[in-house]
């Protein structure tokens, strides 16, 4: 294979790359070198190379649109299915009852869209739900409910315990990692906190 050497001439070299809107791997089979050494006359010649929406040149989408002809398109045969995609709470093609078992971390969660806490789907973790019912009103965003046996599903009135604030709960965790025995009432030592 001959080799040209062309590419060392900063006006041809930049008007193949951004004139002629050729890639650099075109360029470097057109010379008969690497890629490499193409890559590096342009730093060296500082044409600056094209990237982000750049890199599809007007002969790429060519390429591929040449390529993609007689073929089906990704949605082909799908008219109107897309919608089952967005449907949410009974109409949605999974819904289980408004109980998501597999929800964050393994916590149980309810679909409750009109509760002021719930997530982006409108559901509620039950631990949550259950300690309002017992207070009689809404946790606030800075009340952490705690299970005492590490069991996200054992959600009995007598396992949970709320902390003030995410920092009180991990202060807990990792005092209790150093000392096993302490419990949830020993470690607040009568700072306000609700157990059941």
């Amino acid at each position: 294979m001959e080799v040209k050497s062309d590419y060392k001439d900063r006006e041809w070299l930049f008007n193949k790359y951004t004139i002629e809107e050729l890639s650099m791997m075109q360029i470097s089979k057109l010379c008969g070198v690497s890629e490499k050494t193409i890559q590096y006359y342009m730093n060296k010649f500082d044409i600056p190379r094209r990237n982000g929406s750049n890199k599809i040149t007007k002969s790429i989408r060519k390429y591929i649109s040449e390529r993609a002809k007689g073929k089906p398109t990704w949605n082909h045969g799908m008219k109107g299915n897309y919608q089952k995609w967005t449907k949410r709470g009974e109409n949605a093609p999974g819904y289980r009852g408004g109980v998501s078992e597999k929800g964050n971390r393994g916590y149980r969660k309810f679909l409750m869209p009109e509760h002021p806490y719930c997530d982006a789907n409108g559901y509620v973790f039950e631990h949550r739900l259950v300690c309002e019912k017992l207070l009689g009103r809404y946790l606030t965003e800075d009340e952490i409910v705690h299970h005492r046996d590490r069991n996200p599903l054992n959600n009995e009135p007598s396992n949970l315990f709320i902390f003030y604030g995410h920092a009180a709960h991990r202060a807990f965790h990792t005092a209790q990692n150093r000392d096993s025995s302490l419990t949830e009432e020993e470690f607040c030592r009568g700072e306000d906190y609700v157990w059941f």
